[in-house]
């Protein structure tokens, strides 16, 4: 995306604001769940990132475009959200929560109608499950550069502003984290056959 709406709303366009909304709201939401953030988690930290954009408007710390990408502050913004979180829910007792493939399964099962579309459907939700698990299992720092890098399209510099390290390290924790992916990946196809 340009940075054309982020100016454009700061300049005092509301429809500007409205085409950030429509391109971001579900980006934010999957970037948060590939993170680790259940559904519902997601839509709410997704939410505060873009009312995050309503507030500087008018005061506080802005996105610039000499900061880098629109695409880069935004994502920054959401994953300092999510740390945040998690280190709030670290001084908490643990909550229970439910997680968004179950509650569509439901809706998913009573649509009939088009079996071939319903087959091709639950096996890219399957695929999507499968990397989703798999990268839980990432230790933080090499899924951060992962997400980052392959999944939001964000240079290795961007991803370093993000995450406040040397690009060079991002470069490292990606590698690791896509070998131990792959290794995780074809370790789960072979499990797969042997249970056939």
């Amino acid at each position: 995306m340009s940075d054309a709406p982020i100016l454009q709303y700061y300049a005092g366009s509301d429809d500007a604001f409205a085409e950030i909304y429509s391109q971001w709201w579900r980006r934010l939401v999957h970037f948060l769940m590939t993170l680790g953030a259940p559904w519902h988690l997601a839509e709410e930290l997704a939410q505060e990132a873009l009312y995050r954009i309503v507030r500087t408007r008018v005061k506080g710390s802005r996105y610039e475009p000499a900061m880098g990408t629109f695409d880069g502050w935004i994502l920054m913004v959401a994953r300092n959200l999510w740390m945040d979180h998690l280190r709030r829910k670290s001084r908490r007792p643990r909550e229970e929560t439910v997680h968004h493939e179950d509650a569509v399964d439901g809706a998913f099962l009573a649509d009939a109608a088009q079996p071939a579309r319903q087959e091709a459907d639950l096996l890219a939700r399957e695929t999507s499950r499968r990397l989703r698990e798999l990268l839980t299992q990432l230790p933080p720092e090499q899924r951060e550069a992962l997400i980052l890098h392959d999944f939001e399209g964000l240079s290795y510099r961007e991803a370093a502003a993000i995450l406040d390290i040397p690009q060079g390290t991002v470069v490292s924790r990606r590698e690791l984290g896509l070998s131990k992916l792959r290794a995780s990946w074809s370790e789960g196809e072979v499990r797969e056959r042997v249970a056939l």
